[in-house]
């Protein structure tokens, strides 16, 4: 009980608009693109966002018989002045 309350304390004191759902929670398991196929199915999910670098894990046809959209974010680490 105290995770629970510990987690919900953190999300809306970052005021973060959406639900924390732990994977231990949702009953799913798998490996690899199996098992982010199973989350986004167990929270009905149709789109997943991952980084771009990550986007040659997901394999294709899993997304597709699950009928999950695959959105890719750029990362573009800031330069910093050298000292």
């Amino acid at each position: 009980m105290h995770r629970n309350r510990l987690k919900s304390h953190l999300w809306v004191t970052l005021g973060v608009p959406t639900a924390l759902h732990l994977q231990s929670e949702l009953g799913v398991g798998g490996q690899g693109a199996d098992l982010i196929a199973n989350v986004c199915e167990a929270l009905k999910a149709d789109t997943y966002l991952t980084l771009t670098v990550a986007a040659k894990y997901i394999d294709p046809e899993k997304r597709g018989a699950r009928r999950l959209e695959l959105a890719l974010a750029t990362f573009r680490p800031p330069v910093y002045p050298q000292l």
